[in-house]
Parts: structure tokens; sequence; C-alpha cells
């Protein structure tokens, strides 16, 4: 019963007021009848894109190589920082995917980021053993406090959400 129950308000949220919060997020959902069917691919993205706004996604694509780690994979949450989080592997899914349907990236560069972006998710050390850490080292993946220094400062409801949003529509 409590299954069917919150079933039914999924349902609900998906079809009304969350539809208009993912809207807002930047969730695209057009030409998609149902989570199961496949979106379009990235040629129809990037040819309904205007040459202009194309370009500013190159720009914007530029932040992610010019603070992305190559070793660890992580991508700074600030130009040039030393930190990254839950919210930030959430920011980086995202610029993953639009830069693959805009094909700003190949299909071999998308999957060699989403591979090391994914294991460090799946490796990464956990705020007492149960939840990501608000912060990590871009170069250790270390969990760190603010000022990048070692520490286990707690979890962020928010920031993880986000991950979790990304990492159901990257899927």
């Amino acid at each position: 019963m409590l299954r069917a129950s919150r079933r039914k308000l999924l349902a609900s949220l998906a079809a009304g007021p969350l539809a208009a919060v993912l809207a807002g997020c930047g969730v695209a959902t057009r030409g998609r009848a149902s989570p199961d069917e496949t979106p379009a691919g990235p040629t129809l993205a990037a040819a309904r894109l205007p040459k202009r706004e194309h370009q500013w996604a190159r720009t914007a694509w530029r932040y992610i190589e010019n603070n992305t780690d190559y070793d660890s994979g992580l991508v700074a949450g600030s130009d040039r920082g030393g930190t990254f989080t839950a919210w930030n592997a959430g920011d980086t899914l995202a610029a993953l995917v639009a830069a693959r349907e805009l094909e700003i990236i190949d299909a071999r560069e998308f999957d060699l980021r989403l591979g090391r972006v994914l294991g460090f998710l799946a490796t990464m050390d956990l705020s007492r053993g149960m939840l990501p850490n608000k912060a990590y080292s871009v170069a250790s993946g270390k969990m760190v406090n603010f000022g990048n220094r070692e520490e286990d400062i707690g979890w962020s409801a928010i920031d993880i959400g986000r991950l979790l949003l990304w990492l159901r529509i990257t899927g």
C-alpha cells in the first residue's frame, strides 16, 4: 500500500510541480514521451542551436577543460580552485551530457571523462562512511574542508540531490 501511494505521489509530481522545477534546472524533456525512450541524437540537438549560442556553449566548455584535473578527472568548483563537491559532480555530468549532445565533444572524450568521474564516485571516501563529504580535493580525491585541508566535514543533502538527479539523467 505504501509503495503504491509513493508511486502515485511521484507520478503526480512528475506531471506537475516537479516537471516545472526540473525545467527550471535546465533539464530538457523535449522530444521524450517517457523516461524509457532514447533521446534524440546529438546531431539534432546541435542543429537546433543557433550558431551564436553554439559558440557560447563552446566558451562555457572551456571552463571544464581549464579546470579538470586529468589525473583524477574531477572538475574544480571554482576557476582554478582546489575543491570539488557533490554539486560540482552534478555540474560535471550536466556539462558532459550537454557537450556531447551539442557535439562539442565526441563520444570517445565523453566516455573517457564520464568514466573518470564515475570511477571517482564509485570509490570516493564517504563522510562518516555513509554519504559524500561536502568537499574533496580535485588533485587527490581526498575528503577536505573548504580550505582544502583533509577533514570529514559532513554532507549536503542539496548537493547529493543534484548529483542524484544528474546521475539519473546521464544514465
